[in-house]
């Protein structure tokens, strides 16, 4: 059985290490269960839009994973898609190289055992950058074959969705792998999955993937067990 953990909103820095604990407890639990890969889903800074220092310190936190990891850019590490929640931090072809000059990419695509895991810059959507062109045909090639499923990511709340229970770090806990869920599977059809993110929808395909949610809070870290 293939194993992929998803971290989501770190919100790391070099000068504001609110959660750099709950990081480091995280990276001991998915290093103890040892998973196939782990896909970090954004937000590992807190003002990487606007600061090299941020985005080369989160970059070396990846280290302290000793799994493969595989890790997309959210609204604190390239900037908001227009027009975004503050008109100072949208997307631009500076920040995204900022982000490329350390991370090397902005999206991924790996296999895992039956599986075919995409994840794509979705801060890229709508941004009207170069990038965003090159996405899309990287993005369509992907998804050339099969049937799609659609299901839903959400990063944050989700009020009024029901959603599996999150195996959960807190600054005062320890964490629980019995509490983390195991993901049905849809035989061997591909699956499109949609990451909303205040409105945007990030699109993450992969075999045997049903929908999940990945949540960053403060003071605490969420770590979920797919496959």
């Amino acid at each position: 059985m293939t194993r992929i953990i998803v971290i989501s909103d770190p919100h790391l820095s070099p000068t504001h290490g609110f959660f750099w604990d709950n990081w480091c407890r995280a990276c001991e639990a998915v290093n103890r269960l040892a998973p196939d890969a782990v896909i970090v889903s954004g937000d590992l800074c807190i003002n990487g839009p606007d600061s090299d220092a941020e985005v080369a310190f989160a970059r070396r936190a990846l280290d302290r994973l000793r799994p493969p990891v595989h890790a997309i850019p959210g609204n604190h590490d390239v900037g908001d898609e227009p027009p975004g929640q503050a008109a100072d931090q949208i997307i631009d072809a500076r920040r995204l190289q900022r982000w490329l000059s350390v991370f090397g990419a902005d999206r991924f695509a790996f296999d895992a055992g039956n599986w075919r895991v995409l994840g794509i810059n979705a801060q890229l959507l709508g941004s009207g950058l170069p990038q965003e062109g090159e996405q899309d045909a990287w993005l369509d090639g992907e998804l050339g074959a099969g049937p799609l499923i659609t299901g839903q990511l959400r990063e944050g709340g989700g009020e009024g969705r029901e959603t599996a229970p999150e195996a959960r770090i807190t600054s005062g806990g320890e964490f629980d792998p019995a509490s983390s869920s195991q993901v049905g599977r849809s035989e061997d059809r591909p699956v499109r999955t949609q990451r909303e993110h205040r409105g945007s929808e990030n699109i993450i395909p992969g075999k045997h993937l049903e929908p999940f949610r990945a949540v960053g809070k403060q003071r605490d870290a969420v770590v979920r067990t797919v496959g």
